[in-house]
């Protein structure tokens, strides 16, 4: 059977062991380390799905900060490929090629509707099955079922969304966090390098 390696991040379930905010975390960073972070660098980390990239001195950093290792922020595994197919073992396989075929005729020509339409259907399917297997996976790595696992994602998710919901919504606080380090121009990383 074919296998993928499958890398999520933990950062939501350390910041709730320890009862930080991604934006207390955002503080400490920038304090210690004297890194401008994209906020939506870190949140992305929070969520419990895998990620295919992430910056590593933003990682390191936060990993630093929280007094762990780079292995405690991330699961790696090795994942059978029909643990993410929408309809079964034989369904990954085909919606991957398919996926495939859609980016490579987008690559070359604008795509019609009904590709339109079928690429985005299959990328909610893929990303329905991805968050079904990583919350399989917490269930099997913390030993609760898999009603509790979900449960669980769906808290730390709500509670990240609140918080960026109510930054977003707070002209004080991005105001403050704006008046907190120079602006730099954006990377494609999600860092800069704040001047010392």
């Amino acid at each position: 059977m074919e296998t993928r390696i499958s890398v999520s991040p933990q950062l939501g379930s350390l910041l709730q062991e320890r009862q930080m905010s991604v934006a207390e975390l955002l503080r400490r960073i920038e304090g210690r380390f004297g890194l401008a972070v994209d906020p939506k660098t870190l949140y992305r980390l929070t969520r419990p799905e895998p990620v295919q990239r992430t910056d590593l001195t933003i990682a390191a950093a936060a990993a630093s900060v929280l007094d762990v290792t780079l292995d405690a922020l991330f699961v790696v595994s090795e994942v059978p490929f029909s643990d993410v197919g929408p309809s079964g073992p034989d369904g990954a396989p085909e919606l991957a090629r398919r996926l495939s075929e859609l980016f490579a005729t987008q690559s070359t020509r604008e795509l019609t509707v009904e590709e339109e339409v079928e690429l985005r259907a299959l990328l909610a399917q893929y990303a329905h099955a991805q968050t079904q297997s990583r919350i399989q996976s917490i269930a099997e790595k913390q030993r609760i079922t898999i009603d509790d696992a979900r449960r669980e994602v769906e808290t730390t998710f709500a509670s990240v969304e609140t918080e960026w919901t109510a930054f977003q919504r707070s002209p004080r606080a991005r105001a403050a966090y704006l008046r907190r380090k120079p602006r730099a121009a954006a990377t494609t990383s999600g860092i800069s390098h704040a001047p010392p």
